[in-house]
């Protein structure tokens, strides 16, 4: 599992040894390190089942050992105030810090992440417990309390959603001890500030996740949907730029959004990161943006006094362009490999065309014979790459190239944009654009049917207005063409 796994089983164990108050013979201390080692494996194995990807990176270990020693040391504390006879009306065991780790590894980490840092942190926590009772209470209480706190932690959108969920913990946390208390009155010291102090215990779980959110996402370069919420705001200054500037690309942006995140969704994938990436993905035709289609409306197309080869390079440049922006306005980088990644290495393909027809003309009017198109290097119509990876990058750069397909399109009718969506999977396919992507065939054909239903909605068909008496008097044959684009 790789060395810094079993190096950090051995930093925990030690820990352990050192922080856990009732160790006080050599035989004590040996038994606690070899059930921690013991239970350390189990969820290490757990973690390799449910998302092995995990222990391949050692910064993603590296904040597992993190939340575990914070909450390690605020249970510590939490055991010092009751031995020290501080916590005079009730136990420390509502205020032990069961939700913190569940809860801020799952919004890092995912709910694989969550449950295993949560279940060992509940395991070690049990076995600092001063007597066999307490210990079997806080592992039964701990378990639920990471279970439940990691499945309503999977896809948190706002900050009350949180609060929400530590008020959950809270209670599970009184029902579970409530119960124990009923079996065994004598065993716990339980009054009527017990449940009044695990619910503030549940809330302060969860502020404190918030709070740390931000520092371990700088810290190790993690974004969650918290941040990509943040980041959904059309009103960020790159996005605002770009409906200034580049009407026609910020658009086309919002289109892609729509069609990722509906297919990205349809597939169980990130849809919010998949319509944040889409936001972003064309801001590198800021630089330039008279030069993309899109943008060019009524003007003078820049492209007639260009060379196909000096065109292909001004429109290949705006990836470059993009994560340059992106960098200076310190974007995720899962939003920086969306725009890295969303071309991958396609072909350029109408400037490529325009070139192999140039060559061609020179050469017969050379020598007359037919033969230019070898002259042209394909390589040089091509983007550098990378290719596209993630299931939600290799949903957007299928998408920005449905939508601009789909303007092409006289007659929209569901069969046109069937056949228009297959063409262009199909031809992304045979150029190898999807030969490291994550999306299987099934999720494929899932993705296409999405795009396909969500291009009927959008380029439906309308029927026209009926002529007023005022318009059938000026053109008694026509009805308004305003009335044709209305609402």
């Amino acid at each position: 599992m790789g060395l810094l796994t079993w190096t950090t089983a051995c930093l925990l164990v030690l820990l352990q040894q050192q922080i856990t108050s009732i160790l006080i013979t050599p035989q004590s201390i040996a038994g606690t390190a070899i059930v921690l080692a013991t239970g350390l494996g189990a969820c290490l194995v757990l973690l390799r089942i449910l998302n092995p990807a995990l222990l391949r990176s050692n910064s993603k270990i590296l904040v597992m050992l993190l939340i575990f020693l914070l909450s390690a040391g605020i249970t510590q504390g939490a055991l010092y105030l009751e031995g020290s006879g501080i916590l005079r009306f009730m136990s420390a065991e509502f205020l032990l810090p069961l939700a913190l780790a569940p809860l801020l590894a799952t919004f890092l980490l995912g709910v694989a992440g969550g449950l295993t840092v949560g279940i060992w942190s509940t395991f070690s926590t049990a076995l600092m417990m001063t007597t066999p009772g307490q210990s079997f209470r806080v592992l039964i209480t701990g378990l639920v309390v990471t279970v439940i706190t990691a499945s309503l932690s999977r896809h948190i959108r706002t900050r009350s959603s949180v609060l929400r969920i530590g008020l959950v913990a809270g209670f599970l946390q009184i029902v579970c001890l409530g119960g124990f208390t009923l079996l065994q009155p004598a065993m716990l010291d339980v009054n009527v500030y017990a449940p009044v102090t695990a619910l503030a215990n549940g809330i302060i779980c969860s502020i404190l996740a918030l709070a740390l959110l931000p520092v371990f996402e700088m810290l190790f370069d993690i974004t969650t949907d918290v941040s990509l919420i943040e980041l959904s705001d059309l009103g960020h200054p790159l996005l605002q730029r770009l409906a200034i500037e580049a009407p026609g690309t910020y658009h086309h942006s919002l289109v892609v959004a729509t069609l990722s995140q509906t297919a990205a969704e349809s597939i169980g994938a990130n849809g919010l990161l998949a319509r944040v990436s889409s936001y972003f993905h064309d801001i590198g035709k800021l630089t330039k943006p008279e030069y993309f289609t899109e943008n060019i409306q009524t003007r003078q197309d820049p492209h007639e006094d260009l060379t196909p080869t000096m065109s292909a390079l001004l429109i290949v440049a705006h990836v470059k362009e993009g994560i340059g922006m992106a960098i200076r306005q310190r974007l995720p980088s899962l939003v920086m490999d969306a725009i890295e990644r969303h071309h991958g290495t396609g072909l350029v393909s109408y400037f490529h065309h325009k070139a192999l027809q140039r060559n061609e003309r020179e050469q017969q009017a050379q020598d007359g014979a037919n033969r230019g198109t070898s002259a042209v290097s394909e390589e040089n119509f091509r983007y550098p790459g990378p290719l596209p990876v993630s299931r939600e990058t290799s949903i957007i750069a299928l998408a920005d190239a449905v939508e601009a397909a789909s303007r092409t399109l006289i007659k929209p009718t569901p069969g046109h944009i069937e056949e228009l969506v297959h063409e262009i999977t199909h031809r992304k396919w045979l150029d190898h654009q999807l030969d490291e992507s994550e999306l299987t065939l099934a999720e494929l054909r899932i993705v296409k049917r999405s795009f396909v239903f969500t291009l009927m909605s959008m380029l439906h068909s309308r029927i026209p207005y009926p002529a007023t008496s005022e318009h059938k008097t000026a053109k008694p044959a026509k009805a308004s063409p305003s009335a044709n684009g209305g609402v």
